[in-house]
C-alpha cells in the first residue's frame, strides 16, 4: 500500500499517524472507552479539519500512559 510517509526518512517521521482501529487492538481497548479518553481525559489525538477522522501518535499515547499510571 502506498504512504505518503514512504519517502521520509525513519529518524525524520516526527509525526506517524495510526488510525483508531490500531489503537484499539494495541490497547485492547473498546470505541467506547477510547472516545471517553479523548473527549475527557485528554488522550492525545489529532482530527482532520470539516471530519471526524481521528488520528494518533504512538510516542504521545505511550506519554500520556505514563502519566496516567502515575
Amino acid at each position: 500500500m502506498f504512504s505518503l510517509l514512504d519517502n521520509i526518512e525513519e529518524d525524520k517521521r516526527e509525526f506517524s499517524p495510526i488510525g483508531m482501529k490500531t489503537v484499539l487492538e494495541e490497547l485492547n481497548i473498546s470505541y467506547s472507552t477510547l472516545y471517553r479518553y479523548c473527549k475527557y481525559k485528554g488522550f492525545p489525538h489529532y482530527r482532520v479539519q470539516g471530519s471526524n477522522k481521528k488520528f494518533f501518535n504512538r510516542e504521545k499515547i505511550r506519554v500520556w500512559l505514563e502519566h496516567q499510571n502515575q
